[in-house]
């Protein structure tokens, strides 16, 4: 017998119309995960930290420290842990990517996608 999340997840993808290459590829996913084990509110967890590595966020506030920049362009650095969080080395100037206002700057320690700095 299938999980009743497996279950679930097949008629939600099939109803909202997901291809059919995204849908194997998720569904692939879903049952590595339900062969965990008996993982009860650890799976919230895990999908939370799957989700945040997945799309190249940290797990814990940035530092703004000098090892976490990768020089990109002369006068440009850019975020080794979070790849939308930029800075110019000449001004300290930095910024997140995602913010929708452009080049609003940030301070350290910083939580790229918390509430506070969504505008």
């Amino acid at each position: 017998m299938k999980p009743s999340f497996i279950v679930h997840a097949e008629y939600e993808l099939r109803r909202a119309g997901v291809d059919e290459r995204i849908r194997r590829a998720v569904m692939k996913l879903l049952k590595k995960l339900s062969k965990q084990g008996q993982l009860g509110c650890c799976t919230h967890c895990i999908l939370d930290i799957f989700y945040k590595l997945s799309r190249s966020k940290p797990l814990t506030p940035l530092t703004g420290e000098d090892e976490e920049w990768i020089k990109v362009k002369e006068n440009l650095l850019r975020n080794r842990r979070c790849q939308t969080v930029f800075r110019t080395p000449a001004t300290g100037e930095t910024w997140d990517m995602d913010f929708r206002e452009g080049k609003e700057p940030i301070t350290f320690p910083y939580t790229p996608g918390a509430e506070e700095h969504i505008q």
